[in-house]
């Protein structure tokens, strides 16, 4: 084709010095010449010459390439002729035009180059391509899509090119060689390998040129490193939003947003659900309805003509992993049971429970990265990284479908199955587990990382909150499915429920807590009756962060329910008995008429704490500084001052000055100055107490609240309004969205903001 596009040139430009040449010679040998020319006609014989040499050239350049033989088997093509076999884009195809930008970007470093397009089954990569070739259709001689998936299919089409070339040699191998070579001379053209591996399955393939281009799509993130590469990404939600309602015809934006949201974004998967609601004539929100009881029936509906299905598409990635690392796919299937988020990679702990393979992989750091890299490979996961992996929200529902189907075979499919140790089914082989049993496996694979240390400590409030999304994805689909479980997994269960609900509400997370709570409560029910100790541990959980809550009634007859029975059971002067009259007696001091109960109590409990635990001891500083509090407000202030500097001194010195429940003493040692008109004193208190909780709990965390609150009222107090008014409204603000309008929080900032205004509440 170059050649051409040089014989071209070479003949325009000798018709252009024939036109000059031809009346030259004409004139000067017919004497044809104006007078004047004639003192000057001793050049035009060297002009003649200098002219000719250039025609005489042409002429032995054509000889050569008329009589000389180009290559065995290979006839030239035609300038006019375009070889193109690229299909048309969908009529469906979004315009990605930030991923147009950047092929854009990798392209303009020259012609020549090797791009993998790559992104998980269903995300658009052969319409990106597509798409991309179209554009570029216009400035080519030969484009040329190519199905990749294995060497068969890439060396009959590349074979089927070579013949449209003109290169007839009957030897397929030297046929596609002939044509790497022939590409490689030869400028304008696109190669589109879809569906490739890795690099390997293209070897031989690939010309090494500087006149064409080589577009790969692949769900292999990690193709090769030195071939440029540009990741297809499912939709943002925006864009998701806007392609469902093109497809669909439906501008409900409500609906296109939750439907999004439940497809994670994936271009296929949306365009089967807006094709859907066209040929049945039904909204997205009639769809929405649908697809929440008839998820998997749908994801096979929709789908466009030649392309496969949602299932199909994962299935077909399952397969591919499975080929080469049967644990992938058990880990998967694992991974499908959490949320469609990062799951720390760190997690994945050795368990007896987890299936063979997975345990073995588990317990190999190099096997496991095999395990994870075959994932990668295959796009089975949204991403990995050296700290989490991420399953699609999609396959992970796909694949819970699977094996709620797989367990609902018929009674002679599931024994064969167990006698062969095998699945029948071809796209799927994830063992003989059902689904109780890998939610089961979950379940205990969060227990193993549940912190078992002090929930008053910052650092096991991460480690919850880690696995904060995939416990509420596996206690969601317990309930969905109305699953119970073995009394002894209740137990362990429950138990992890419930230390993960205690460190989210040290954390401010005070509802999230209060419901795990209650969920730990309702599966430990199964476990043992009302005076199972397991429970009543539990329930002391929930009576916590009710008392947090500010519903104190409620906190009050819980504390008396487990109070009655650890009497029952270990006596009066236990400490577990002694633990919870401690926190008995903080409900019922933050109730008026109840003081002096509350006072009594922590007197005894500070005494038996000192007996048995000495008076440094963390709990022993606990009880001291609730004694502190009640005396305060009963106005001993003297004594509530006294005990306040007691317990901030030893505090600070056992458990250093930035601990919670230290901030916690400081912050009553700030008040105990303020009851005793010591203002200067309570706002320096108040005001350090305030920054360090800001640093170390964050600025929207409860007890920072009740920081800035009392400084606030401190501040108005001393006269200064401005500050106080500005620092009530900014805790009213922050306790109403964060904690609801009735907490106590949100009520003392609200009536201090009155009193500031001088306003009644």
């Amino acid at each position: 084709m170059a050649l051409s596009v040089r014989r071209g040139s070479w003949t325009i430009g000798m018709t252009l010095l024939g036109a000059i040449l031809l009346p030259t010679t004409i004139n000067v040998a017919t004497s044809a010449l104006p007078d004047e020319w004639k003192s000057k006609m001793w050049l035009a014989w060297p002009l003649t010459v200098v002219l000719a040499v250039p025609l005489l050239v042409f002429e032995i350049r054509q000889s050569k390439v008329n009589f000389s033989s180009v290559a065995p088997g290979i006839a030239t093509v035609e300038t006019s002729s375009i070889i193109w076999n690229i299909p048309p884009v969908g009529s469906s195809f979004t315009n990605r035009n930030s991923e147009f930008r950047r092929i854009g970007s990798l392209l303009s470093r020259g012609s020549g180059r090797s791009l993998v397009i790559h992104g998980m089954g269903g995300v658009g990569k052969t319409q990106f391509a597509l798409a991309f070739a179209e554009r570029r259709r216009g400035s080519l001689k030969i484009g040329w899509w190519i199905p990749s998936n294995n060497r068969h299919a890439i060396v009959a089409s590349l074979s089927d090119l070579a013949r449209r070339v003109g290169i007839n040699t009957a030897e397929i191998n030297v046929a596609i060689q002939e044509l790497v070579k022939y590409l490689s001379e030869r400028q304008g053209w696109l190669l589109v390998f879809d569906d490739a591996s890795s690099l390997e399955d293209l070897q031989g393939f690939m010309p090494v040129s500087s006149g064409g281009y080589i577009l790969i799509t692949s769900r292999n993130p990690r193709f090769d490193q030195n071939v440029d590469d540009l990741l297809i990404s499912p939709f943002s939600p925006k864009e998701a939003e806007k392609f469902l309602a093109q497809r669909s015809g439906d501008l409900d934006s409500s609906a296109a947003k939750e439907l999004a949201g439940k497809m994670g974004g994936l271009p296929l998967a949306l365009e089967q659900a807006g094709a859907y609601c066209r040929e049945v004539d039904i909204s997205l929100s009639e769809y929405l309805k649908r697809y929440d009881t008839h998820k998997r029936t749908l994801l096979r509906k929709g789908s466009p003509a030649g392309r496969a299905d949602v299932e199909a598409t994962v299935a077909l990635s399952l397969d591919r992993a499975i080929q080469l690392d049967k644990s992938a796919a058990q880990l998967l299937t694992l991974l499908s049971f959490m949320a469609p988020m990062d799951f720390p990679r760190d997690a994945l702990v050795v368990i007896p429970e987890l299936p063979r393979r997975l345990r073995l992989a588990a317990d190999d750091l190099l096997r496991l990265d095999t395990t994870i890299s075959t994932l990668v490979r295959t796009s089975l996961v949204v991403s990995a990284a050296p700290n989490h992996i991420r399953v699609h929200q999609l396959v992970g529902e796909i694949l819970r479908g699977k094996v709620e189907e797989v367990n609902g075979s018929s009674g002679i499919v599931v024994l064969l199955r167990k006698a062969t140790r095998v699945l029948i089914s071809k796209d799927f082989a994830i063992g003989m587990w059902s689904y109780s049993k890998w939610l089961r496996v979950g379940f205990l694979l969060l227990a193993a990382n549940t912190p078992d240390d002090d929930p008053r400590d910052p650092d096991s409030w991460s480690k919850a909150a880690k696995i904060l999304p995939h416990l509420l994805a596996l206690l969601s689909e317990l309930e969905e499915k109305a699953l119970r479980l073995p009394k002894q997994d209740a137990r362990i269960i429950s138990h992890n429920v419930a230390e993960v609900g205690i460190r989210l509400f040290r954390r401010g997370e005070y509802e999230t807590g209060r419901v795990l709570c209650v969920q730990a409560i309702s599966i430990a029910s199964l476990s043992g009756n009302g005076e199972n100790l397991h429970l009543i541990h539990l329930k002391g959980h929930l009576a916590i962060i009710l008392h947090g809550l500010g519903k104190l009634s409620e906190a009050a007859a819980l504390y008396e329910e487990i109070l009655a029975t650890k009497q029952r059971l270990f006596g009066q002067g236990h400490l577990e008995t002694a633990k919870t009259l401690n926190d008995y007696g903080g409900v019922l001091m933050d109730i008026e008429d109840r003081l002096h109960l509350a006072k009594e109590i922590f007197e005894d409990v500070v005494a038996l704490r000192v007996h048995q635990l000495g008076e440094r001891h963390m709990h022993t500083l606990i009880s001291l500084n609730n004694l502190g509090k009640v005396c305060r407000r009963l106005s001993e202030t003297s004594r509530a001052l006294a005990i306040a500097l007691q317990v901030t001194e030893v505090g600070a010195e056992e458990l250093g000055v930035d601990h919670p429940d230290v901030l916690v003493w400081r912050n009553n040692l700030g008040e105990a100055y303020r009851v005793q008109l010591n203002f200067e004193e309570a706002e320096n208190v108040h005001r350090d107490t305030l920054q360090r909780r800001m640093d170390v709990l964050g600025a929207e965390h409860p007890t920072t609240l009740l920081s800035m609150n009392n400084l606030a009222r401190v501040l108005h107090l001393i006269g200064r309004i401005d500050e106080a008014r500005s620092m009530y409204a900014e805790s009213l603000e922050i306790a109403q969205r964060t904690l609801g309008r009735d907490h106590p929080y949100s009520v003392a900032a609200k009536n201090g903001l009155n009193g500031v205004d001088g306003l009644s509440d």
